[in-house]
C-alpha cells in the first residue's frame, strides 16, 4: 500500500485535528447550552443545540472517521494493528449512530414540550426528563472523546511488543 509523504501527511493531520476539535467544542457548546437553558430563550436555545447536533456534531464525526480511516490505510499505523486505534474508531461511531436516539430525539421531544407549554415547560417532568437525558449523552461523549485524544497522546503499546 502507497504511503502518504510528508506534506500529505500534514495536511491530513491538520484536517483530522480540525474537525475532530469542533466537534469536542460543539459537545461542551451544547452541555453548556443545555446546563444553562433560561426561559426567556428556551426555545431558541434548544433549537440552537438541535442546529449544533445536526448541523457540526454529524459532520465533523464523519469527516473524522474519513480522515482516521485514510490515516489508517495510507500511514504507519493500519486499521487494526494497535487495540487502541480500534477503540478510537469505536469511540467515533458510537455517536454517530446513538447521536439520533440519545440526543436529537430527546431536544426534538423538549422543543415540542415547550411549543405546547411555553416557558412553563421548565417545571415539566417529562421536559426536565429529557433534558437530563440528552446532557448525560453529551456528557458521555464528552468522556469518551477525552479518552479518545489520550489514546491518541499516549498511543499505548501492544503486551508484548516494545
Amino acid at each position: 500500500m502507497k504511503r502518504l509523504g510528508k506534506r500529505g501527511y500534514q495536511i491530513l493531520k491538520i484536517f483530522h485535528i480540525l474537525f475532530t476539535g469542533i466537534w469536542i467544542g460543539a459537545v461542551v457548546t451544547a452541555i453548556l447550552l443545555l446546563i444553562t437553558l433560561n426561559a426567556e430563550y428556551l426555545i431558541r436555545d434548544l433549537e440552537l443545540i438541535l442546529f449544533i447536533d445536526l448541523a457540526i456534531f454529524i459532520p465533523c464525526a464523519i469527516a473524522t472517521l474519513l480522515s482516521g480511516i485514510i490515516f489508517s490505510i495510507f500511514t504507519q499505523w493500519g486499521l487494526s494493528k494497535h487495540w487502541w486505534i480500534l477503540a478510537k474508531y469505536l469511540i467515533n461511531i458510537f455517536p454517530i449512530f446513538t447521536g439520533y436516539p440519545l440526543v436529537a430525539s430527546k431536544l426534538l421531544g423538549m422543543i415540542e414540550i415547550v411549543k405546547q407549554h411555553g416557558t412553563g415547560a421548565m417545571t415539566d417532568t417529562e421536559f426536565n426528563g429529557l433534558g437530563n437525558e440528552c446532557l448525560y449523552a453529551l456528557i458521555l461523549y464528552a468522556v469518551m472523546f477525552l479518552f479518545a485524544y489520550t489514546l491518541s497522546v499516549i498511543k499505548p503499546r501492544n503486551k508484548g511488543k516494545e
